[in-house]
C-alpha cells in the first residue's frame, strides 16, 4: 500500500506525519509574525493618511445630511 501511494506522488513514510505537511506548525508560527507586521504596517499607513487629511483641512468622516423632505 505505501508503495501505491508514492506512485501516486506522495512521499514515503507519509502515512507517519513525513511528507508535505511535516514543518507546519513551525509555518503556522511564522504566518502569525507576517500578519502581525502587515497589521503593523497598515496601521502606518493609516497614521500617514489621517495626518495628510488633517493637513489638508479634512477633519475626518463628514456626516451626510439628509433631505427634510422630498417633492414630487
Amino acid at each position: 500500500m505505501i508503495s501505491t501511494l508514492e506512485i501516486f506522488g506522495l512521499p514515503q513514510d507519509y502515512l507517519n506525519g513525513g511528507g508535505h505537511f511535516a514543518n507546519w506548525s513551525k509555518e503556522k508560527a511564522e504566518g502569525k509574525d507576517k500578519k502581525k507586521a502587515k497589521a503593523k504596517k497598515v496601521n502606518k499607513q493609516q497614521a500617514k493618511m489621517a495626518a495628510i487629511r488633517a493637513k489638508q483641512g479634512f477633519a475626518g468622516k463628514q456626516e451626510e445630511q439628509r433631505p427634510t423632505h422630498f417633492d414630487l
